[in-house]
């Protein structure tokens, strides 16, 4: 009976991995589902078809080899932020202090300091829920005493100058989220996703503080959507050199690299 159903029903095989948690050839060589597997199953088949995102379900994702937490309302980390993390690995000089702002479930500063004892780091995230969120998971990874997240807008934040900052901001226009699977749209916050009607929005805010918030010589580094890379370089030009560019898998230029004149 379950390898009928699996046969007509493929995407049982991710929902089994993604909820379950076991190899997919284990489901496959299994005669018969215990009661609890056949109810997890089910309920991860209902919300993958009503476009819910399974992380959201199960309470954690995977960024970078790690598992972080996660939970709705607090935007899901993204594959192409491990470019960002890459970077930040590379071109962050030794023994700096770190900015990062729009931390979310802090999973890029956290492998950032994971990754690279000899930082420490601030993270700065405007929504409540996320930030209670980037807590737990630097407790949970014992770094509490080299990250101080706090829940603020980095606008509104002074009194403090980092050797570089970190950033993956809103970034995606209007009719760009209009695009995107039901699953981003209607689940996850659209204050992380909204750039304005050119998704450059955060861009020009964010090109107001970072002369205050760097030191003179310190780094930005930003990660940017498709196509954008171009306008965002004019953006920082008055007072920024642009330096590097990290690219993703696609070959799409995803991570800019800044350093304050």
């Amino acid at each position: 009976m379950e390898k009928v159903f699996l046969s007509r029903f493929p995407e049982s095989f991710y929902v089994w991995k993604e909820v379950i948690g076991r190899s997919l050839s284990d489901l496959w060589l299994q005669d018969e589902l215990s009661r609890s597997e056949k109810k997890l199953l089910s309920l991860g088949l209902r919300c993958y078809w009503a476009g819910f995102p399974l992380p959201y379900l199960t309470g954690e994702a995977r960024f970078a080899e790690r598992i972080f937490k996660v939970r709705p309302g607090v935007f899901l980390p993204r594959q192409e932020s491990e470019v960002l993390l890459e970077a930040a690995e590379k071109e962050i000089p030794s023994n700096s202090k770190v900015l990062e702002i729009g931390t979310g479930t802090g999973a890029v500063i956290i492998s950032l300091l994971l990754n690279r004892a000899d930082l420490k780091g601030v993270g700065l995230e405007i929504s409540s829920k996320a930030a209670e969120l980037a807590c737990e998971n630097a407790c949970f990874y014992q770094i509490g005493s080299r990250l101080k997240v706090i829940n603020q807008d980095f606008e509104s934040f002074s009194g403090e100058k980092f050797q570089a900052i970190v950033c993956n901001p809103p970034y995606l226009s209007f009719y760009e989220i209009m695009a995107l699977p039901f699953s981003v749209r209607y689940y996850e916050p659209r204050e992380a996703l909204d750039g304005g009607e050119s998704g450059l929005e955060f861009y020009y805010k964010l090109s107001e503080k970072v002369r205050e918030l760097l030191f003179s010589g310190g780094l930005l580094l930003v990660e940017v959507g498709k196509r954008q890379s171009d306008m965002v370089k004019e953006v920082f030009s008055p007072f920024m050199s642009w330096e590097k560019s990290y690219f993703d898998g696609l070959g799409v230029e995803r991570v800019l690299v800044f350093r304050l004149r």
